[in-house]
């Protein structure tokens, strides 16, 4: 009988110590940051999640408006002028049509067989303005042949 005495004694004692309640504390602490870690987790994937969608959403609305000014533009008389004018070779009454050549001879507008009678002029130079791209062997080879200049 005194030994479940001073064993209940021994017990309480270690129920209630300071100790046993800071370690038991701490083990319920931890039980419950797993779940929360987990729940913080998801909670910063949806929000990327949202914020892609969000991202996805404005592009698509950018391109849905460009798509709504293309089919007002479409639907205008200017774009029903420049068609009749570039498909049908049709001018207005009073107007003139110059077609410009360039250097290799070639007519710049189309011509769909109308009998308009053209002013046809050549302008010399117009295409030299364009630089010929380099490719990337032409490029090296500048690199590593081309004498640099010392100050």
């Amino acid at each position: 009988m005194a030994r479940n005495r001073t064993k209940k004694k021994f017990i309480e004692r270690l129920l209630f110590s300071q100790l046993f309640m800071t370690v038991l504390g701490l083990g319920i602490l931890l039980l419950l940051s797993f779940p929360m870690a987990k729940i913080i987790s998801q909670k910063h994937k949806i929000d990327s999640e949202i914020y892609a969608l969000e991202k996805e959403i404005d592009a698509f609305q950018g391109k849905n408006d460009a798509l709504k000014k293309t089919i007002e533009y479409m639907e205008s008389e200017q774009f029903t002028e420049e068609q009749l004018r570039l498909k049908l070779g049709l001018k207005k009454p009073g107007e003139g049509v110059i077609a410009v050549k360039g250097d290799d001879g070639k007519d710049q507008r189309k011509d769909n067989g109308s009998n308009i009678e053209d002013n046809v002029f050549t302008i010399a130079g117009l295409g030299k303005n364009e630089k010929k791209k380099k490719t990337n062997p032409e490029k090296w080879l500048e690199y590593f042949l081309k004498k640099r200049k010392i100050n």
